[in-house]
């Protein structure tokens, strides 16, 4: 009597559905790091025009400069600002400041402020 042995190894089969699902995995992944790298730009880009526009209002509250302008603090970003004297004289103002960029859609944010004359 011929005893068989079980086979040993992989089918044809099993190892196509591991490259497969070795493969999704691997674009799944491929993407998520994409992804986190544009957020994690997008995000600095934020923080930075944040940054300007704290900058222009800090300037703008402490009275240097004019009061009211547009200038390019840096390299893709653009910046305009106006003062508004509030009534009384000698009382409040407001000061806004807008900066915008590309990321790569038009982007802008606008910070306010009002401090003493």
């Amino acid at each position: 009597m011929l005893h068989s042995r079980p086979a040993s190894g992989f089918s044809l089969i099993e190892v196509l559905v591991a490259v497969l699902l070795f493969s999704l995995l691997a674009l799944s992944i491929g993407a998520s790091i994409t992804n986190l790298l544009r957020v994690d730009t997008s995000s600095e880009r934020l923080n930075r025009a944040t940054v300007l526009a704290q900058n222009k209002l800090e300037e703008l509250s402490a009275g240097f400069g004019a009061r009211s302008g547009s200038d390019t603090p840096q390299p893709g970003f653009s910046r305009t600002w106006s003062t508004t004297p509030n009534q009384p004289p000698g009382s409040t103002a407001r000061a806004e400041v807008h900066v915008s960029w590309q990321d790569p859609h038009d982007r802008t944010i606008s910070l306010a402020t009002l401090f003493n004359e």
